[in-house]
């Protein structure tokens, strides 16, 4: 992808966001938070998928059924967006790669979060330079976020994968706690059980895995050709079959790792292919279909 198509995929998700906020995407959007706010509304019927800390055990006695609280953020939400700039991300067999699908998640997000009435901010970490941004609660002061995004698209990315700064940013320096979308492939950085854990006792997280289709499955064949955007090494490899099938249980072992550790934490996420159809991916993951 071209940095003139990034700018017109950002350019077209802010309108598009602009014009589902009164439909299904705003509704969606509002109720991935629900149930971490102060305001009690009620009680409903038990949906899959529902906190079981929100069950209303009175309620569910009388109706012999189960009931959870109903309850609604009374205020704005803190909105973090953290996506991962290493040289990782920069990784593509088609036509996108990982950060520009990255980016364009990133920037529903952001829009959903104005349009929605919330507080938003981007941190950009992973890279030469750590990057966080001032709240925006307006439209107009999203698109600098947007400009850096471009500008970061544009750079030579030789760092790997570093965790740590955005871990000490997350638990040292910022004093608003919110929401925390985590955009990253994931799988190969040295993250410790801590962090996750950490992290989620402190803000809501929601983790968005990024993944070529090649990752998981390397090319046919014997040799192919390579390039290391983090080491800027290119070269050829020899891969026998049984080593194919030996990587690609390996990076499944990471993915389920990293699926397990949500899970356990009650962290909402999951991993996603990098495709023309991403957003759409994107908005059933985390929104259902």
């Amino acid at each position: 992808m071209e940095i003139e198509d990034l700018i017109k995929a950002i350019k077209l998700i802010e309108i598009k966001s602009r014009k589902k906020i009164g439909g299904n995407l705003s509704s969606s959007y509002r109720n991935l938070f629900k149930g971490k706010g102060l305001s009690f509304s009620g009680v409903r019927e038990y949906s899959y998928g529902d906190d079981v800390r929100l069950i209303e055990w009175n309620s569910s006695a009388r109706m012999n059924s189960l009931y959870v609280k109903d309850l609604l953020e009374e205020r704005e939400l803190n909105v973090y967006v953290a996506l991962d700039i290493s040289g990782s991300m920069f990784m593509g067999s088609g036509s996108r790669n990982k950060f520009e699908v990255g980016a364009i998640i990133a920037t529903m997000i952001l829009f959903s979060a104005i349009y929605n009435g919330d507080r938003c901010s981007l941190i950009l970490f992973g890279g030469d330079e750590f990057y966080f941004s001032n709240f925006a609660r307006r439209a107009e002061e999203v698109f600098p976020f947007l400009k850096k995004i471009i500008e970061v698209h544009g750079e030579k990315r030789l760092r790997r994968d570093n965790f740590s700064d955005l871990f000490f940013f997350l638990t040292k320096k910022v004093r608003k706690r919110g929401i925390l979308f985590l955009i990253s492939d994931f799988i190969y950085s040295e993250l410790e059980a801590q962090f996750f854990s950490v992290i989620s006792k402190i803000y809501e997280v929601v983790c968005i895995g990024v993944l070529d289709k090649v990752e998981l499955d390397l090319p046919e064949g014997y040799f192919f050709s390579f390039f290391d955007p983090e080491r800027e090494m290119v070269g050829k490899a020899f891969v026998k079959e049984e080593d194919r099938k030996v990587y690609s249980e390996l990076v499944r072992e990471r993915i389920n790792y990293f699926k397990s550790r949500f899970n356990v934490l009650g962290i909402r996420g999951d991993f996603l292919l990098v495709s023309e159809r991403s957003e759409i991916d994107f908005m059933e993951l985390l929104f259902g279909k």
